[in-house]
């Protein structure tokens, strides 16, 4: 008994000790998060206006209480080849105490600094970001202005991601400003709700030419970056169209005002966008604005779609890297496969395609598909994430599956409901349920929302087609929904993917047996020219092959070390798919109701647009 009395006796001692101990810890806890919460964030943007190459940043911490920051930039992610060049872009580090005190620092990634803080109470970071066309929708500066990818440019404070930030831009004087953030309370002063929010918002500088919009109570703002002359006037007709008719599709927009920021080239090969929450960017080659004014509406679709899918419904995260920006889920065929669909069919909704255009894509992901050899290796769902190890034939066939998989949901949804109810009507449940709750989904809801407005189960399908690696019944899923299909194959020339090649038609890298190494090119080589033909992009190069027949002689003209060379080629032979989709001759009345439906235009409620003064 008395060893026994000991013994609780002691062990409510430790237990004691322990509880004062985790007390401490707790409240050491507290008093960190308190502390963290009165610090004061603000980034500071300036232009190099001496040599018109870079952006200086400035971030300055206020009541800092910590003894060490790491800072890091994650926009370096999104590009493999910046982890080499990573030096050059970002230059002129410096940190700084109180009074000016030069502070200790340590480079300990490519993309991160540690910055010792020691017991200074106020800390200014400084450095240099190069401008950097490479980069995901790039930026490009000179005296008429800048289209800044603020993911790229900011640097984020590890462990304060969350904390409200304040941004004050200081540019020319006869330059605009233009950003989705809202003003802060001093003149060229922005608010950020967190780090996120700061990253995820594009700006504009500029001499801009300022449009804009209403639908409804909301304003959609366009600014343009002084151009060469084009169809202005159809393009915002454009703009406009789209912008109506995916916000009819949803019946609401989830914001008060939106930008859609272009910027607009002379020399640009190849058109790029990407969307945010807020606003879109666009960069546009003005030789193709004038061949086709409306060749950059599938990027604006596609892009203005993530207001919906991706910022108010998203799929559940699998996997965080903390120091990446890269998801992975195994909704991505689902997601993709939704912004690939919708950014077509709007076009058609909205009048700026006529529907034989739209048959004419639905044909060339059909061949696409059939031709890309990962359909019969991988299921869609484990496509799980893009990078840049990811390679170009995986993230098309997720794209391109996941397109097709929407359009053949859509018809299977419209038969089993007699037209009462189609994708639409999903995409309508994932934002009001998902957007409302601020929840993601999971892979399983999107067969729980498909089935739940069906009243059908779809389980096999998705078994078969998602979950699994079988070829997609294209007759059968057309012919109920009234269209008809003929797949044809013939040979043509091939040189391969030219995974060798970047954007600039630089040779990157040489894979034992290609056609590149084994006919003398070298790395840095650039292709300028095939046979008589000037080639600007890659895709120049493979549109150009693909009209050859098999084992084809080429005659590729290269700038080596500055000097002109030639080189002759003999192409291999593939196996093309060609595809056309048609309306089949007799139609019953279910097929003709459902046709009627699916490509019906959007009540005509566009808006007019309007230039600032």
């Amino acid at each position: 008994m008395v060893k026994r009395k000991r013994f609780f006796f002691n062990a409510g001692r430790k237990i004691n000790h322990f509880c004062f101990i985790l007390g401490l810890i707790l409240i050491s806890g507290l008093n960190a998060d308190s502390s963290k919460a009165l610090t004061k964030i603000t980034y500071l943007l300036s232009i190099d206006e001496n040599r018109w190459r870079s952006y200086r940043i400035s971030i300055i911490i206020e009541k800092n209480s910590a003894a060490n920051f790491i800072f890091s930039l994650p926009g370096m992610h999104h590009e493999e080849q910046l982890r080499k060049e990573s030096d050059i872009r970002v230059f002129n580090f410096i940190a700084q105490g109180e009074s000016n005190f030069v502070l200790e620092y340590e480079k300990i990634s490519y993309n991160r600094w540690l910055v010792k803080a020691g017991e200074h109470g106020i800390l200014r970071i400084t450095y240099d970001v190069e401008v950097d066309p490479t980069v995901l929708t790039g930026q490009r500066l000179s005296s008429r202005g800048t289209l800044i990818n603020s993911q790229a440019v900011f640097m984020g404070v590890e462990g304060y991601e969350e904390l409200p930030l304040t941004l004050r831009v200081q540019v020319p004087l006869n330059w605009k400003i233009i950003t989705s953030l809202p003003p802060s309370t001093a003149i060229d002063e922005y608010a950020a709700e967190n780090y996120s929010h700061l990253i995820d918002s594009p700006i504009h500088l500029g001499e801009l030419q300022d449009y804009y919009f209403t639908i409804g109570n909301q304003t959609f703002n366009i600014t343009i970056n002084p151009s060469r002359t084009f169809n202005i006037d159809k393009f915002l007709s454009t703009i406009r169209r789209i912008v109506a008719t995916e916000t009819y599709l949803f019946k609401e927009v989830p914001f008060d005002t939106y930008y859609f920021m272009v910027e607009i080239y002379e020399h640009l090969e190849n058109e790029r966008a990407l969307g945010h929450c807020g606003a879109t960017t666009l960069e546009l080659p003005i030789l193709k604005l004038k061949r086709d004014v409306n060749f950059f509406a599938p990027l604006v679709a596609r892009e203005f779609f993530k207001c919906w899918n991706g910022c108010r419904f998203y799929p559940k995260v699998l996997i965080t890297d903390l120091n990446s920006t890269q998801q992975f889920t195994q909704s991505r065929w689902f997601t993709e496969g939704l912004a690939e669909y919708y950014s077509e069919l709007v076009l058609v909704r909205s009048n700026v395609w006529n529907s034989q255009s739209f048959y004419s894509k639905i044909s060339e992901r059909i061949a696409r598909l059939e031709e890309n050899p990962w359909q019969h290796k991988v299921a869609v769902q484990n496509v799980v994430s893009f990078n840049s190890q990811t390679s170009d034939e995986i993230a098309e066939f997720c794209r391109d599956k996941g397109y097709l998989l929407a359009l053949f949901l859509d018809f299977q949804i419209r038969e089993s409901t007699h037209n009462q109810q189609s994708l639409d009507d999903v995409v309508r449940f994932f934002n009001w349920w998902f957007g409302k709750n601020n929840q993601p989904f999971e892979a399983e809801d999107i067969l729980r929302a498909v089935n739940s407005i069906s009243q059908h189960d779809f389980s096999e399908f998705f078994n078969r087609y998602v979950r699994g690696t079988q070829s997609l019944p294209y007759s059968a899923l057309l012919d109920s929904a009234g269209y008809q299909i003929t797949i044809s194959s013939e040979w043509i020339a091939d040189l391969g993917r030219l995974e060798e090649l970047n954007r600039q038609n630089i040779i990157t890298s040489l894979r034992n047996e290609s056609p590149f190494a084994d006919n003398g090119f070298m790395i840095g080589d650039r292709i300028v020219q095939v046979d008589t033909v000037k080639i600007l992009s890659k895709m120049d190069l493979l549109n150009y092959i693909e009209k050859k027949p098999p084992e084809a002689l080429l005659t590729f003209q290269l700038v080596r070390n500055h000097k002109s060379i030639t080189i002759a080629i003999t192409t291999g032979k593939k196996g093309k798919i060609k595809c056309q989709l048609s309306i089949k001759p007799v139609l019953n009345d279910f097929q003709k109701q459902l046709q009627q439906e699916w490509l019906k235009l959007t009540p005509n409620w566009f808006a007019t647009s309007k230039r600032n003064n």
